[in-house]
């Protein structure tokens, strides 16, 4: 009789790939947190802006209107935009 050697590199090919599946699991879970995030600001961020034109459909002056925009802008982006809107 000739004993059977098992051959296991199947077994550790399978392996091999349910590992990387899983590492590619793991990676798409995260980019699907951070998209969650970022979704979340967008939908904040225009929170902000619509809440700006209410407030600005009912502005009565110039300058009124000019301090909702600024404060619009400091809630969304902060500084840069804002400098950008000065120039």
């Amino acid at each position: 009789d000739i004993p059977i050697i098992p051959d296991d590199s199947v077994y550790e090919g399978l392996e091999e790939k349910i590992k990387q599946a899983r590492y590619q699991i793991n990676d798409l879970e995260l980019h699907r947190d951070k998209l969650e995030f970022q979704i979340a600001s967008i939908e904040e961020d225009w929170q902000y802006v619509s809440d700006g034109i209410r407030d600005l459909t009912n502005a009565a002056t110039p300058e009124i209107a000019s301090s909702i925009v600024e404060r619009t802008m400091d809630s969304i982006v902060g500084d840069q935009a804002r400098n950008a809107w000065s120039s």
